[in-house]
């Protein structure tokens, strides 16, 4: 790898006297090809917005200001963010905010900025991956896709099919409101400092509407929870375990067997096809 990227990391982090928190996860890409592969797959065009969450260091940042209208770069640490602003102080298409992913109010920032939909560019630090990622689909009218560098064995959930141990519900939260694309797997050594595991570039394009239909979503998510609560259990005893949810043994059996699902099958084998009947057969409440 060449080392002109490490080499201005650490010059950076010396000349304003910053150690890389580990409370914030922070590791800094520093390999080259990886940051040009990122900026092949974000597929940008001149009119394009774009919301960079956890610029660090600004080398990507760089590299999106070239290709696209704007960049909205949305940084947790002041520390970075007085590095950021220094190295962007003369590029009117760069915007370096100091604020938490997690509670930024998007809109406002963007107000003004697009008419369309925005892209989001993410080295998610591992902590916040899941929280971070459900906001952010939450956000369809906002957002069009996610290119987000996320812990190897977080894709591999995103990616999961049933009956394989990475499969859960996060898997299903993902597949059934996005499309997810697998880019490339990025080893530790292309990070500084480096991390403890390897990481994975992925794409999640978020659906106009959802995979399959259902009224009640949070009624929806809580029945595809409870079934993966137990993973030892059969369905039918995983559900019965949450009295809140299901409350009638005879009416669980019944809708069990309406949605062509036998009671001694392990939630983890279901898909989301199999989910979305058992939640209209137990519930009622398909569109």
């Amino acid at each position: 790898m060449p080392e002109t990227f490490l080499v201005e990391a650490r010059r950076l982090l010396h000349q304003y006297g910053i150690r890389p928190s580990r409370r914030l996860g922070q590791s800094f890409l520093v390999d080259p090809g990886v940051l040009e592969l990122i900026l092949k797959e974000a597929c940008l065009g001149p009119e394009e917005v774009i919301v960079e969450i956890g610029p660090g260091l600004g080398a990507l940042t760089q590299g999106l200001a070239r290709k696209a209208a704007f960049v909205l770069a949305v940084e947790i640490d002041e520390r970075l963010c007085r590095i950021l602003r220094e190295a962007f102080r003369e590029e009117g298409r760069v915007s370096v905010i100091h604020a938490d992913a997690l509670k930024c109010d998007f809109e406002t920032y963007l107000r003004g900025r697009t008419r369309g939909k925005v892209k989001v560019v993410a080295n998610i630090p591992y902590s916040i991956t899941t929280p971070l990622l459900t906001r952010l689909i939450s956000l369809p009218h906002l957002f069009s896709s996610l290119l987000v560098m996320v812990q190897k064995e977080v894709a591999a959930r995103m990616l999961a099919m049933p009956g394989g141990k990475d499969y859960g519900s996060f898997s299903v939260y993902i597949q059934y409101y996005t499309d997810v694309h697998l880019l490339a797997e990025v080893p530790r050594e292309a990070f500084y400092p480096r991390p403890g595991v390897d990481s994975s570039l992925v794409r999640l394009d978020i659906r106009a509407s959802p995979r399959i239909k259902v009224r009640d979503e949070v009624l929806f998510f809580k029945l595809v929870r409870a079934a993966f609560g137990q993973r030892r259990k059969t369905l039918r005893n995983a559900l019965l375990a949450h009295p809140a949810l299901i409350q009638d043994p005879r009416k669980l059996d019944h809708a069990l067997a309406v949605a062509g699902i036998l009671p001694k099958r392990r939630g983890e084998t279901l898909d989301l096809e199999d989910f979305g009947r058992l939640y209209g057969s137990l519930f009622g409440l398909h569109k």
